[in-house]
């Protein structure tokens, strides 16, 4: 046991006053005259160790009752078998610098006590300790291990971010930057308000860790967030209206009453409105909007919120000229004019048609919706095309060739897709039912019309019910004429039959026409109004290598890395905002909206015993330092992994002051 404030021990001299009282009679006696004191001497004799013995446990409890308080004033601890700061070889302190953060208490903002009580724990250990900072950024710099000196440096430098970190992202942090200090005791700090950091990843860690939780947290009650925007057609046309939907989100516990919401469009005002959220809730709301331009729809929802603001704002961008890219693989014996290329040959797609034996791989990489077209001879570089389509979230359609059978497309469909073909069908069957809880046909009617003409076929190939995900037109025997099936990010789509007159009218229905349109505009091109700041692969089409990014209407320019398919961050975008990419001759190539993760939006503390629990559950044991105490170095130094002592001692001062209040009672 050791004292965090042992100076106060001088007091125990006090326990010298009641002992004196006790020496010292310092009752004064009154002289009474008897004529004969016979009897008095026998009283005297019966009650005299009575009252020796009342004396005595008064004098030991009072003792007792000064001794005890002096010690609790003086806080005794019991040091932690995990270690203390005079242990430590290594100390690595992670400072939360989130948005959340900046939260205000009677100490200010929370980044700014977090930083005070860093530089306590550095300065309480010896010099010549190895110390690390860590904020949310992760450096390189961060990885390497300094002084007392380089680390107020450091420490001084310490802003807001808007990058948010887990714990078991710190902690893998801590392991690559431990890998070139590798000593037998490391102390690791986490100074934090811990808001959605306590994630379920987290591992069990090295024992050579000690680890000291320091939560930090503000009253903050109330807050109210734009948490996204989307729309909901696929399709954006020149002329047209379509809705641009977005959600608010209040966080706190109290209904709030016509909080203004305004909507910019091109640095316009397009819409103002007043909305009235529950508590614990959301509200989600659109406005219409109507294109004048193929070009770009560049918005901004805005409110009015207090004390967090960085989630008052919400960019994001409409991307109003995108065509979608489409090509056909056909099998050689198809001579006229496909209906895929009938539909497609359009200003909104680009479309192009290859015969399976001329395929040019290099115009199949910005592809979106990949056709493969009663193909003749299905091999491996088809199949490995469609897969390759599917992983990155394209569509796939494939229409079966008569000659199924005998082209080994069972064993492939099946292997490949999932679909077990069983036997070819030539019943005259008609459709009898559409999908309409599918994107395919989603839409395509406002109510349902009675005695409609369905497509018919009387050829076709029957499919095993257990071997697809979704009947997307289905026949009078409840077979499909079309199905589909869910692959990777994308979906493959199976036509039943060959697309000829001599099979079905499919190709020539009303329907095929809603039926390509819609997963052709669901086939990777679902636009991402705004991407996350953190983001940091972003799939785009650049014609041109030389390319530099900056915020719209700012000079500062970044240049991104290109892939294949797009280009990389790398976490040069540091404020949320619309970005613009514009290539060597100042031709715009992109516009792009980003905006600040809303993780930390939500309200209220997360409570000690929360974060105590979610590592006890992980087997890890933890020390916690108590913010209030003026000497807080000290009691660094001492050992905070520490268990404190002094509420005992208050409670024993207690019941000993009761036990003396009875004695007193019970001998007077």
């Amino acid at each position: 046991m050791v004292f965090s404030s042992p100076f106060l021990l001088w007091a125990l001299s006090l326990v010298l006053i009641p002992i004196a009282i006790h020496l010292f009679q310092f009752r004064r006696y009154k002289k009474l005259y008897f004529s004969d004191i016979s009897l008095l001497k026998e009283v005297k004799s019966k009650s005299q160790t009575k009252n020796q013995l009342k004396h005595l446990l008064i004098l030991i409890s009072r003792i007792g009752i000064i001794a005890l308080l002096v010690l609790a004033f003086s806080e005794p601890i019991i040091p932690s078998s995990n270690g203390n700061a005079k242990e430590a070889e290594v100390v690595s302190i992670y400072i939360d610098n989130s948005f959340s953060m900046q939260a205000e208490t009677e100490r200010g903002q929370l980044l700014q006590e977090a930083s005070r009580i860093a530089f306590e724990i550095a300065s309480s250990f010896p010099q010549g300790i190895k110390l690390q900072l860590i904020t949310n950024e992760f450096t390189a710099a961060q990885k390497r291990f300094s002084d007392l000196a380089d680390f107020s440096t450091q420490l001084d430098n310490v802003a807001p971010s808007p990058l948010h970190k887990s714990i078991d992202q710190v902690f893998n942090f801590i392991r690559q930057s431990k890998s070139q200090e590798l000593r037998l005791n490391h102390q690791v700090y986490l100074l934090s308000d811990f808001k959605n950091t306590l994630d379920s990843s987290f591992a069990n860690i090295d024992s050579n860790y000690s680890i000291t939780v320091v939560p930090l947290n503000a009253a903050i009650e109330e807050n109210i967030s734009i948490d996204s925007a989307w729309i909901e057609s696929p399709i954006i046309q020149t002329g047209r209206e379509m809705s641009v939907f977005f959600r608010i989100h209040n966080h706190g516990s109290q209904k709030v009453y016509d909080i203004p919401v305004e909507v910019d469009i091109n640095d316009q005002v397009s819409s103002s409105v007043f909305v009235t959220i529950e508590g614990e809730s959301y509200l989600d709301t659109f406005l219409i909007v109507t294109p004048e331009n193929t070009d770009y729809l560049i918005g901004q929802i805005r409110i009015d919120d207090y004390p967090i603001t960085y989630d008052n704002d919400y960019y994001f961008t409409i991307n109003v000229s995108e065509k979608i890219n489409v090509a056909e693989i056909r099998g050689n014996s198809l001579s006229k004019l496909s209906p895929f290329e009938k539909f497609f040959k359009s200003d909104r797609f680009d479309f192009l048609s290859f015969d399976e034996s001329e395929i040019v791989q290099d115009s199949l990489k910005a592809l979106n919706l990949l056709v493969i077209n009663q193909v003749e001879n299905w091999n491996s570089g088809i199949e490995a095309l469609c897969l390759e389509k599917l992983k990155i979230g394209n569509n796939v359609i494939i229409v079966l060739p008569a000659d199924a059978e005998t082209t080994g497309y069972y064993s492939k469909m099946k292997e490949a897709f999932g679909f077990d073909i069983q036997s070819w069908d030539t019943t005259m069957l008609t459709v009898n039912s559409i999908n309409e809880d599918h994107y395919a046909f989603k839409g395509v009617f406002e109510s349902h019309p009675e005695n409609i003409n369905y497509p018919h076929t009387n050829g076709y190939y029957s499919l095993n019910k257990q071997s697809f995900d979704h009947v997307i037109a289905g026949l009078f025997n409840q077979k499909p004429l079309i199905a589909s099936n869910n692959i990777e990010k994308g979906e493959v789509f199976i036509i039943t039959t060959p697309l000829d007159d001599k099979y079905t009218n499919l190709h020539r229905h009303a329907l095929f026409v809603p039926f390509l349109m819609n997963v052709s505009a669901a086939s990777g091109l679902s636009q991402s109004l705004s991407r996350s700041i953190e983001t940091n692969r972003i799939k785009v089409s650049i014609d041109d290598e030389k390319i530099k990014m900056s915020a719209i209407g700012d000079s500062t320019s970044f240049v991104p890395a290109l892939t294949y398919d797009g280009i990389l961050i790398n976490g040069q975008i540091k404020e949320a905002g619309t970005y613009e990419i514009v290539n060597d001759n100042g031709t715009v190539e992109a516009i792009l909206s980003f905006n600040y993760s809303r993780n930390e939006s939500s309200v209220g503390a997360v409570k000690l015993e929360d974060i105590e629990n979610y590592f006890e559950s992980r087997g890890i044991s933890t020390g916690k330092l108590d913010l209030d105490n003026s000497q807080l170095s000290e009691s660094i130094a001492q050992g905070d992994l520490a268990t404190e002592l002094w509420p005992i001692f208050a409670v024993a001062a207690l019941i000993l002051l009761l036990f003396e209040t009875l004695l007193l009672k019970l001998f007077s």
